[in-house]
């Protein structure tokens, strides 16, 4: 059997790996792997040089020693890890590292949406990142099959597993929406991989479009409705914190369903508190139990319920 390790690895692929997964997750120029992205690559089971030198950088980012860069901010002091943590990982990554990550990154519903995006990064159009990996990959002699999810070696399948950090989905109902599907799939993969800040941030907006899609059907613009959800003027939807407000000024409208209202205003209201408009306001959550605590597939149940029942 082929050992993966005796590989020799382009670092070409490395390079555009690092890319993907930086502008997917942390994207800052110049595009170097954050705090979000090295958890990702920890869920991955990388090596344990690989592994220990993600959790350092993770320590560093969280509180940057003050012995290292005297003199320099906080903010510069993480640009510099950054930066180093780039350096590293392009001589450290093991050819099984290497397609773990690979394996990630092909199998991103988002990444894959890249090939119809046309923007320019650093005069690089992220269109041809992922094709060009796969064509690198192959120049090595790996072969990847979309349908197997599969490594190949001289046609031998290399066996390359990932684990999730957790397990199970956190948003189980079906939404009928196409839009919406892909957006729980998406919440579903970060928090399996314990991002539970982005877990809680996308929900936050799947939980927002939910409740437009709601007074949008209870107030159509026939009957004048517009205004109790969108400011014309400005050309955008209220902010979440006011069509909140909107709905439960209303609540007597949803008769009979004014019980639901109230059990959908309660588990509401302390999502809105996780974020307003201001995006320093964001709350950090490292902790599963803190984002279960906030029953957001309950609330999404219940907001699904009332939609049909208008």
């Amino acid at each position: 059997m082929q050992n993966v390790n005796d590989i020799v690895i382009n670092p070409r692929i490395n390079e555009l790996l690092i890319k993907i997964l930086a502008f997917r997750y942390d994207y800052e120029r110049p595009l170097t792997i954050g705090t979000t992205g090295a958890k990702v690559l920890l869920s991955l089971q990388l090596s344990k040089e690989v592994t220990t030198i993600l959790k350092k950088f993770m320590s560093d980012m969280e509180n940057p020693p003050s012995e290292l860069y005297e003199g320099l901010s906080d903010r510069d002091k993480r640009g510099i890890f950054r930066g180093e943590l780039k350096k590293t990982l392009m001589e450290i990554l093991t050819t099984e590292d290497t397609l773990k990550f690979a394996k990630e990154v092909f199998a991103d519903h988002t990444v894959r949406g890249y090939t119809w995006n046309s923007w320019n990064e650093q005069g690089e159009q992220i269109k041809y990142w992922r094709p060009e990996l796969i064509e690198s990959l192959k120049e090595n002699g790996v072969q990847y099959d979309e349908t197997s999810k599969q490594f190949s070696y001289a046609d031998t399948t290399l066996s390359i597993s990932i684990t999730p950090y957790l397990s199970t989905s956190f948003i189980m109902i079906d939404l009928s929406e196409p839009l919406y599907e892909n957006l729980k799939n998406e919440i579903n993969r970060v928090y399996s991989y314990g991002l539970f800040t982005s877990a809680l941030v996308l929900s936050r907006k799947l939980v927002e479009n939910l409740l437009i899609d709601i007074l949008r059907k209870k107030y159509p613009v026939a009957n004048n409705g517009l205004d109790v959800y969108y400011i014309t003027s400005k050309r955008r939807f209220k902010d979440f914190s006011v069509l909140i407000e909107e709905l439960e000024v209303r609540k007597a409208d949803f008769a009979p369903d004014g019980s639901t209202v109230e059990v959908i205003l309660t588990l509401i209201k302390p999502i809105k508190e996780t974020s307003n408009s201001g995006a320093h306001s964001l709350t950090f959550y490292s902790n599963k139990n803190e984002v279960d605590g906030l029953k957001i597939p309950e609330l999404i149940e219940r907001l699904i319920y009332l939609n049909t029942r208008l």
